[in-house]
C-alpha cells in the first residue's frame, strides 16, 4: 500500500495492485510526464564516473564501509534516518571529518580532501542539514 503526501496534505494512495511508475509520478507531481520526457529519460545514456568513494570509512561507523559512484548529470541526495551516517559520509567527502580508510577518486585521479578549502578547490560542496548553524554561505 502506497500513501503519497504532496505540500502537507493527502494526494492519494494506491493499493499494491494499482501501484505501477506513471501512477506514483502522477501522485508525486500532482501530473502526468509528458511523453518527450519520458521518453528523454529513457535515451538518456548514463555518464562517466566523476567521483568514486570505495570502502569509506568514518570515524562513527569504521566497521561500516561505504561505497558510492556518482556519475556526470546525476544529483546525489544521501537520506536516512537519523544515526544513519548520512552527514558522517558528507562531512568526510567534504573534507570536515578525518577519512579512516578506504578511497576516493574525482575524474579518475585519487583525491586526498582535507579541509573544506580542498574540497570547494576541487569542486565539491556541501549544503549542511542546518544551513544557519553550520553553512557559511
Amino acid at each position: 500500500h502506497v500513501v503519497v503526501l504532496r505540500d502537507g496534505t493527502l494526494a492519494g494512495t494506491l493499493a499494491k495492485a494499482e501501484i505501477n511508475h506513471d501512477e506514483m509520478v502522477r501522485l508525486m507531481i500532482g501530473r502526468m510526464l509528458k511523453e518527450r520526457e519520458k521518453a528523454g529519460e529513457a535515451t538518456r545514456a548514463p555518464g562517466s564516473v566523476a567521483l568514486s568513494a570505495n570502502a569509506l570509512r568514518t570515524s562513527t561507523y569504521p566497521d561500516r564501509p561505504v561505497s558510492l559512484e556518482l556519475r556526470r548529470a546525476e544529483i546525489l541526495g544521501l537520506a536516512g534516518l537519523v544515526g544513519s551516517g548520512r552527514t558522517e559520509l558528507a562531512r568526510v567527502l567534504f573534507g570536515i571529518d578525518e577519512r579512516l580508510g578506504g578511497s576516493v577518486t574525482l575524474d579518475g585521479k585519487p583525491l586526498n580532501v582535507g579541509s573544506a578549502a580542498d574540497a570547494v578547490a576541487n569542486g565539491i560542496f556541501l549544503v549542511p542539514e542546518d544551513r544557519k548553524l553550520t553553512g557559511i554561505l
